[in-house]
């Protein structure tokens, strides 16, 4: 069995992958499609993203061939006149098949995400100074952390406080963001809910399908 070192090592990589792509992903801003949508395949169809109650996913500005959606409240995004109970933007990016790795190793990632490489990780800037982790918690099969990142939000308006989750899901390393809006800032248990029911949608979408045998 790997050793904490080599597992750090193996975070570090995955999570660096998928950092970029968040930042790379997101730097285009929110764009309005012209209608809701619920439901993304992502990543040629190996997972499904989900949006939780009250929000759609931003089809021009999310990335389904990287793995990458952006999720916010359908009223915002959409001709539907649906508000999420509470508004933020949320955004979902998955690894490649084999990415999985925080399920059994918990804590292992928990140790990586405070120190100086994780803070590294966490930053839009890569920059581990930009990052004050206010939490971590696990649980089991998810690693949850929130942070201010004193660094440049990905999209324009949203607040600089974060709620961040690891996790798998369909064989896949997955992470999840929730960030409220410099207007109305979310407060952490809040943001903290909303990250769980995101987490749990996505998670729901993505369970094997389950092939009964004729009687």
């Amino acid at each position: 069995m790997a050793g904490t070192g080599a597992r750090a090592r193996l975070f570090a990589g995955r999570m660096a992958a998928i950092a970029l792509a968040l930042a790379l992903a997101g730097c285009g801003g929110l764009r309005l499609p012209e209608s809701g949508v619920r439901a993304m395949a992502l990543a040629d169809g190996g997972v499904v993203a989900q949006a939780p109650e009250g929000y759609c996913l931003d089809r021009r500005t999310s990335r389904a061939e990287t793995g990458f959606a952006v999720m916010g409240g359908c009223a915002l995004l959409s001709r539907l006149g649906v508000v999420p109970p509470v508004e933020g933007m949320i955004t979902v990016q998955v690894g490649a098949p084999g990415s999985a790795a925080v399920t059994g190793a918990e804590e292992d990632l928990v140790t990586l995400l405070r120190s100086a490489r994780g803070a590294q990780l966490l930053s839009s800037s890569g920059v581990p100074e930009s990052i004050l982790v206010e939490a971590i918690d696990h649980e089991p099969g998810a690693v949850l952390v929130r942070f201010h990142d004193a660094a440049p939000p990905i999209a324009r308006g949203l607040e600089r406080t974060e709620w961040r989750a690891f996790f798998d899901v369909a064989g896949r390393l997955a992470t999840l963001t929730v960030r409220g809006f410099e207007r109305a800032p979310m407060a952490r248990e809040t943001g903290r809910a909303l990250l769980h029911e995101a987490m749990e949608a996505l998670r729901a979408a993505n369970l094997p399908q389950e092939t009964g045998e004729p009687a």
